[in-house]
């Protein structure tokens, strides 16, 4: 394997850099700025580590954590990671006791009321990753369905949702059953209209965490998505033969040496553990994510292309008040349920890894 370790070292300073800004910021609750870098400055990079997401965190240490049916657990992971905000999962709360009632039409027709009232409120959909459209989809599907709103994303979506919810058991019962994370990830995508391989994959590590695939874990499956395979491409150039293979051989090799930067610098990382993972390390998850971040970050640097993510946010930065209130309510999040326990652990290389 052909290794650029230019690039490899820039990648792990990638990961370090981002992780120090959220570790500054509310494990030292430093002031900001909590970076010299000017694109960390002004774009916004997820986290390194999934669960210290907000969003993440909000699904499983409020809403989750405080369910104990599996199908209704199953339908509020696939209904949150499609429109992936908040609010919108907030908003069906009124629906969460009769979500797995088997009067399928009553169900989705009220999600579909709370939906068009949160609607004229705010918007539906995260901008933090585009969703598919889809248009192979249409309300005429199912014309036994009461129409709300204009023919929209939301709605053709809520129509598929319907024979998930039909489906719920069955689904959840062969999951239970799957061998492998790729027969899991495969199930995944056909449970509703939109999932595509980026909403399945989040879909399959939230799913690691409840009963449903607790026989999994963030190193069992990693879905190599374009910005991970690009970000691939960068630190190991070789022949064009974009196969999974390939890139999973190269994801492995970066999993099984990623101390080896952090040790030779003499780098503490800050490393978290909780309750689902107990070891200081970073797992495929996250870096196959942190690949694709980086993928953003080594564009902007370099002017390739558009040469910038999606998301500004120096306006926040420079907000006291809105940063203020905002660290509270993340730290709200992050000290409940499963995340309470969190800590830091600050070394460069604390144990080896044997062959993947």
């Amino acid at each position: 394997m052909m290794l650029n370790e230019q690039r490899a070292d820039e990648f792990w300073q990638f990961i370090y850099d981002r992780h120090l800004i959220w570790y500054k910021r509310y494990i030292l609750k430093q002031n900001p700025p909590w970076t010299n870098d000017d694109i960390f400055l002004n774009f916004k990079f997820t986290n390194v580590y999934r669960m210290l997401d907000r969003g993440s965190l909000y699904l499983h240490n409020e809403i989750l954590s405080k369910i104990q049916d599996d199908n209704t657990k199953f339908l509020l992971i696939v209904f949150h990671r499609f429109y992936n905000k908040i609010e919108t999962l907030e908003s069906i709360k009124p629906a969460f006791n009769i979500l797995n009632d088997n009067n399928t039409p009553e169900v989705i027709d009220y999600l579909q009321h709370l939906l068009y009232d949160q609607e004229q409120k705010m918007g539906l959909f995260t901008n933090a990753h585009m969703v598919n459209s889809i248009k192979s989809w249409k309300v005429d599907d199912y014309p036994g369905i009461p129409y709300y709103a204009k023919d929209s994303k939301s709605n053709r979506f809520m129509k598929g949702f319907l024979e998930t919810h039909k489906n719920r058991e069955s689904y959840v019962n062969k999951l239970r059953n799957t061998n492998t994370g790729k027969e899991a990830f495969d199930i995944i995508k056909g449970c509703a209209p939109g999932i595509g391989d980026f909403v399945a994959y989040e879909i399959f590590c939230d799913l690691i965490y409840t009963s449903i695939l607790k026989q999994f874990d963030e190193d069992s499956f990693v879905n190599i998505g374009p910005g991970c395979s690009y970000a691939l491409d960068i630190i190991s150039p070789g022949p064009s033969s974009n196969t999974y293979d390939k890139y999973i051989n190269i994801l492995n090799h970066l999993f099984e040496h990623q101390f080896d930067y952090y040790n030779k610098n003499t780098i503490g990382f800050p490393y978290i553990t909780f309750q689902y993972l107990q070891l200081p390390y970073l797992t495929k998850r996250c870096i196959e994510h942190s690949l694709c971040e980086f993928y953003k970050y080594f564009k902007t640097k370099n002017l390739i292309g558009t040469g910038r993510p999606r998301n500004g946010y120096q306006a926040t930065i420079n907000n006291k008040e809105y940063l203020g209130k905002s660290t509270d309510s993340y730290l709200k999040l992050l000290n409940s349920e499963i995340t309470k326990d969190i800590r830091v652990n600050i070394v460069s290389q604390p144990f080896e890894f044997g062959p993947v």
